[in-house]
């Protein structure tokens, strides 16, 4: 692993903050439709109006834009994995193979996101070591620097 590859690098990190605003936008549109909702509860002629608003973004826009944003995050992450990790098994190809092709999907999504969880735990648990042993390390240094009593 090398630890000198820091975020600003990644190729997947501008894509995943689009994403991340996609995802935000789907959840407001979400508020919005159940917002909707309750109006065809209590107003049905007022909801008419606005209920081709709502699935018109909902559906026929912000959907498919995010599977693709989705789906280009999924290839830059690992392709990135790839940089950090040499051992890392799936390439980015391989990642839209597994999420895209019919059938194959069955297993290569459970595959895909199993295998990132593995690399992701080992890079904290090798993360959380690392930190461990700088804080003994810096505690022993301090005891060396005492002064003796002797």
């Amino acid at each position: 692993m090398d630890s000198s590859i820091s975020s600003t690098t990644l190729k997947s990190d501008g894509v995943a903050k689009v994403l991340t605003v996609i995802l935000f936008l789907g959840l407001c549109l979400s508020i919005f439709s159940l917002f909707l909702s309750i109006i065809l509860v209590t107003v049905p002629s007022f909801y008419a109006v606005l209920k081709e608003i709502d699935m018109t973004l909902l559906g026929f826009i912000l959907i498919p834009f995010t599977i693709v944003v989705f789906l280009l995050w999924m290839y830059r992450l690992h392709h990135d994995l790839r940089e950090i990790f040499k051992e890392y098994p799936i390439t980015s190809g391989g990642a839209l193979a597994r999420l895209i092709i019919p059938f194959y999907n069955l297993w290569g999504v459970w595959n895909t996101f199993s295998v990132l969880d593995h690399y992701l735990r080992k890079e904290a648990r090798v993360s959380s070591l690392d930190r461990k042993s700088t804080r003994l390390n810096s505690s022993h240094t301090d005891i060396s620097r005492m002064p003796s009593s002797a």
